[in-house]
């Protein structure tokens, strides 16, 4: 009989919806010497009635069955998912972990969170090792969690190339490789204990899963590095969030990773749009006032009901899913 494969299930939360406004405004009260102000920003960022609504209540790498209360809005949701893992993955033991970092629009900040969580993968596997087991990781990503995710393949680069040096012909990505390193440098002990080990220099990642991650120029070339053996990128056309983050990146923020720059086609990366099939064609055969009325306020209804979920503004499908509904999708 064939010995069940072990996984690390990861879930990964992104930018913490609060800090979308008091963020930006924090870091325009910090330039303008609002000290008062920026104080009480930053604690509201902080307040505990608000993180709570976060996906992820604690923050770290920790077991799900640790780290998440009764009552915590996301406890319900990894339960379903428990169950049908149970279900589906009979072949599997499956240990489900949560990340939980401060979700702040800060690119910065990101990257102190990758090595933080790149040295807590390697804490984990060493647990694993130690009991003769060689897990499998898998990371469950939405939004900004996918960038952390993807600082993880620069962070492998840097320990385990030999050369101090960091060379790339690509400007973007060697300017945040140059970024890691510094981030790596900066971070306490107890974020880097497990970085200098050959658990780190082994580590690499067999299944990514990206729900409406803004793909950015700081991170999507490491889509392209062997450290991830499988990369899932879900995305809609109908999201306007993904492409508005204009403020943690250098640049634009997309919805699909550029694989067109090589000229052998990438297997180890699929990409999936997601499309609500909803016909909003009128039908011809009915033109009274009423059927002109009633079609008319539905449109508008979800047209609106779009925008709220961080939609596009009468986009061609307003059935399509927005920004939010990946955040229960990534987790069914």
């Amino acid at each position: 009989m064939k010995a069940k494969e072990h996984w690390i299930t990861v879930f990964v939360h992104g930018t913490y919806g609060p800090s979308l406004l008091l963020q930006p405004l924090s870091e325009i009260l910090k330039k303008h010497k609002e000290e008062k102000l920026y104080k009480i920003a930053q604690q509201l960022l902080r307040h505990k009635i608000l993180f709570r609504r976060q996906f992820i209540p604690t923050q770290g790498l920790n077991k799900v069955e640790k780290c998440f209360a009764k009552d915590a809005i996301s406890s319900s949701i990894i339960e379903t998912y428990q169950k049908v893992a149970q279900q589906t993955k009979s072949n599997e033991n499956n240990s489900l972990y949560a990340f939980g970092w401060d979700g702040d629009l800060n690119l910065k900040k990101r990257q102190l969170e990758s090595v933080k969580l790149y040295n807590a993968l390697c804490r984990e596997i060493e647990f694993y090792k130690k009991k003769s087991i060689n897990p499998k990781i898998q990371l469950i990503c939405f939004s900004h969690g996918g960038n952390i995710c993807l600082n993880l393949a620069g962070i492998h680069r840097i320990l385990t190339e030999q050369s101090q040096k960091i060379e790339s012909s690509d400007k973007n990505e060697k300017k945040t490789l140059i970024e890691l390193k510094k981030r790596i440098k900066e971070s306490s002990d107890k974020n880097t204990k497990f970085l200098s080990n050959d658990t780190s220099k082994n580590l690499h990642i067999d299944k990514l899963v990206l729900f409406a991650t803004p793909i950015q120029q700081e991170t999507e070339s490491f889509c392209l590095y062997p450290f991830f053996k499988k990369i899932y990128n879900f995305y809609s056309e109908n999201d306007l969030v993904q492409i508005s983050d204009i403020a943690s990146t250098r640049g634009k923020s997309k919805r699909k990773i550029n694989t067109k720059t090589h000229k052998k086609k990438i297997p180890r990366i699929t990409q999936i749009q997601i499309t609500i099939n909803h016909d909003l064609q009128m039908n011809t055969e009915k033109k009274t006032l009423a059927f002109y009325k009633d079609y008319l306020t539905n449109n508008i209804k979800a047209n609106l009901n779009s925008i709220l979920r961080g939609g596009m503004p009468f986009p061609k499908n307003p059935y399509n899913p927005g920004h939010l509904d990946f955040w229960g999708v990534c987790l069914n």
